[in-house]
């Protein structure tokens, strides 16, 4: 078995042996962009730094997603490369940006990256935008009391709301609601578990 070589017998204290490196990301915003062959959409995206705090170089593999108006199953939108996009936020914000690949890496004790996270065109009907940010801490194996194995990480949520009305208001403005951290179950793929 893969992973039983690896795997916490007990899951005390989970939360003490996980590092988490920090963030700081701005409200989802949108541009008015027009790709080729398309008609004027709301493009949008946000912008975040990461640093290293936990005193030990990390590997850094950031997920971000965005689920519009608490609908997971319909409008959904990932993380994604953009150049048209990255290039518009960079020229609107004057500095250069890393996409969601130039973040992936080893990140050093006390370095800063700057990142843009894109999810292209979402459309001026918003009314919530619920962040979802995985890969900022270590996963920690752990098994259920079953002897079935899973991992845990934390997971960072945020949850914003629009300014006004959407008949009266086609310029979508968010303002930030809630913002938690929790602790999250992942699933391990059978095919890992087999002999």
């Amino acid at each position: 078995m893969l992973v039983s070589a690896l795997l916490c017998r007990r899951p005390l204290h989970a939360e003490e042996r996980t590092w988490m490196l920090d963030i700081e990301f701005d409200r989802p915003q949108q541009v008015r962009m027009q790709a080729l062959f398309e008609t004027e959409q709301a493009y949008w995206y946000m912008t975040y730094t990461v640093t290293n705090n936990t005193g030990a170089d990390r590997d850094l593999l950031l997920k971000i997603w965005l689920v519009v108006n608490g609908d997971p199953e319909k409008r959904t939108y990932p993380d994604r490369l953009m150049p048209l996009l990255q290039k518009q936020v960079e020229s609107t914000g004057g500095a250069k940006l890393n996409n969601r690949i130039e973040m992936i890496g080893k990140i050093k004790s006390g370095e800063t990256r700057k990142g843009v996270a894109l999810f292209g065109a979402i459309g001026f009907d918003i009314k919530t935008a619920d962040i979802y940010i995985d890969g900022l801490s270590k996963r920690t194996l752990l098994q259920t009391s079953e002897g079935r194995p899973y991992y845990l990480a934390r997971q960072v949520k945020a949850i914003y709301q629009r300014l006004g009305d959407v008949e009266s208001d086609p310029y979508t403005v968010l303002v930030p609601k809630k913002r938690e951290l929790s602790f999250v179950e992942e699933k391990i793929p059978e095919s890992l578990l087999k002999d």
